[in-house]
């Protein structure tokens, strides 16, 4: 831990409070957005195509906090003689870098600052034990394995298992076109691993950003978010393969691992503003800031309310722009505080448990209440021996920071499945799928969701309603020479079929048409003449498409 020196003062200048967020760094708060160039009636300007489909979706509208700061200001700012760092339109202000305190007092007199705020805090740490091999898997909660299933999920087989997420993943989610955004510590490795091979062979990185050293990549600092996507992301067949293994990601570091500031809560808004913009369904956020250095900035209990602290504030926004919100619940539970830390005690956001391979509670996740006496957290995942990426190596960890990716992986696949389902109706449907809904505890929250059940339960309704929804499959794999597509629900009489080798050239291209009928099989019939080895697959039919990374035996 970085132990601080500097000696960091409170001054109150025209009732404007002043105050360093880290050394020498400081958060410049404006009143308002008047002025800006921008406009609520062109959010082309400032929101992707998908951001836009996704308010337009689920009806939300575009308001104020989509604006981005009135550059005016921040030119001020600038002015003034400091460095921009990082800029914050949910929050309405910057993060600014200054040597001195002068500029800062003139900043501070400027009409539009509302105020120079914070100090320097240290945040309680999601403590891992990534390292403890004697959290082998026990035989748990749904755990049957499934020799028909698709995904040969090797050392990851009980975390999916728990959810009923197999069930998904063989009907063909598996997180195709969705985006999840991390907002984490670093990535080291994930450019370099091969559990992370097919993410960058078909392009599912699509957008990386550190707020912590923004000229500097996001492949180094830390190796957290690096288990924490593995969970996700991973796709080693018979190693490990994540629970969104075909989905794409947006990279964030958001969290300073060398460092203990409350600046990361506002580097964390700054991530999830730009996950939404880019037009994100979920965030993962296996972060929890509570208790700091200095007693006059620590979070009280009594603020847990899910609206005080300013990560928390920011994550409801993220909430209510349309985005799955998925955060750790934190490891306090053994301590002498041990409730759901920020920004998990947010209304809005899916807070998650950790659980253990017996489906009983770990003694270190944090509990409930919140400070206005609301479960939490909300569901549970294995978090006691989640198997992760840990140096290139499988390796099993501790703590709610991986009990969170398990889920986030598994409900985009279910979102993939229900795309007109919103946010709000998705994550209710889930709290009740869970093992405790009838009775929600401050341990288990709402317990362990059965995604692959609730899977079942919404395509029954959709087909009673004549909306049931389009599978693809395609089997075996590996395969010899014969390889299938398994399709049903589907309005088409077309397929487009096109196999890719590793170096992304186009090794067989087919186009096939069914008799018409929703549901059947194709045979693919020139397979024979591929050589053995990697492939990736994809099938387009009836706006439907699935990526696959398929292997030729020998």
């Amino acid at each position: 831990m970085k132990h601080l020196i500097h000696l960091f003062f409170i001054t109150l200048l025209s009732q404007t409070l002043i105050a360093q967020v880290a050394p020498d760094k400081y958060f410049i708060e404006f009143n308002n957005k008047t002025g800006t160039h921008y406009s609520l009636s062109n959010p082309n300007d400032y929101l992707s195509e998908r951001a836009i489909e996704r308010r337009l979706r689920y009806n939300i509208a575009i308001d104020s906090c989509d604006l981005p700061v009135n550059p005016d200001y921040i030119q001020a700012v600038a002015n003034a003689g400091v460095e921009i760092l990082n800029v914050s339109k949910w929050l309405n202000g910057v993060t600014v870098y200054a040597s001195s305190t002068s500029a800062i007092q003139s900043i501070s007199n400027l009409p539009f600052v509302k105020s120079v705020n914070l100090a320097t805090k240290k945040k309680k740490k999601n403590k891992q034990s990534i390292d403890d091999s004697s959290m082998a898997p026990k035989p748990g909660y749904r755990q049957v394995k499934n020799d028909q299933d698709v995904l040969n999920y090797g050392l990851a087989t009980p975390q999916t298992y728990l959810h009923n997420g197999q069930v998904l993943h063989n009907n063909g989610f598996r997180g195709q076109n969705m985006i999840i955004a991390v907002t984490d510590a670093g990535f080291t490795g994930v450019d370099n691993q091969s559990v992370f091979d097919s993410l960058f062979i078909n392009n599912r990185i699509i957008s990386t950003r550190n707020y912590i050293n923004s000229n500097e990549d996001i492949y180094r600092y830390s190796t957290h978010g690096t288990n924490v996507l593995s969970i996700i992301g991973g796709n080693l067949p018979g190693t490990m393969v994540g629970t969104a293994p075909e989905a794409h990601y947006i990279l964030l570091v958001t969290e300073d691992a060398a460092s203990e500031h409350i600046i990361e809560e506002i580097n964390w808004s700054c991530g999830a503003e730009f996950a939404d913009s880019a037009g994100a369904d979920l965030i993962n956020v296996s972060l929890g800031y509570f208790e700091y250095d200095f007693p006059y900035w620590s979070h009280q209990v009594s603020h847990l309310d899910g609206n005080t602290a300013w990560v928390s504030k920011a994550a409801g926004i993220a909430a209510n722009r349309g985005m799955i919100v998925v955060v750790s619940a934190g490891n306090s539970g053994n301590e002498e505080i041990p409730f759901v830390a920020t920004p998990g005690d947010n209304e809005f956001v899916l807070t998650v448990g950790a659980v253990s391979y017996d489906s009983i509670i770990a003694g270190f996740s944090s509990i409930g209440p919140t400070a206005d006496g609301r479960i939490k957290p909300d569901v549970c995942a294995i978090g006691a021996g989640t198997f992760c990426s840990q140096w290139g190596e499988i390796l099993p960890g501790n703590g709610t920071s991986f009990a969170a990716p398990v889920l986030s992986g598994l409900i985009a696949c279910l979102w993939q499945a229900f795309p007109n389902m919103t946010s709000v109706e998705l994550i209710q449907a889930i709290k009740n799928s869970g093992h405790y809904a009838s009775l929600p505890t401050n341990y288990y929250g709402f317990g362990i969701p059965d995604l692959g059940n609730l899977y079942l339960q919404l395509n029954t309704i959709n087909q009673q309603q004549g909306t049931a929804t389009p599978t693809i499959r395609v089997f075996p794999n590996p395969f010899g020479d014969t390889l299938n597509i398994q399709y049903s629900n589907m309005n088409t009489d077309l397929f487009e079929v096109v196999v890719i080798a590793s170096d992304g050239s186009t090794i067989l291209k087919e186009s096939h048409r069914t008799a018409g009928e929703q549901s059947g099989i194709i045979t693919l019939s020139n397979t024979k003449s591929l050589l053995p080895g990697s492939y990736v697959i994809s099938v387009a039919a009836d706006k439907h498409v699935i990526n696959q990374k398929i292997i030729k035996e020998p």
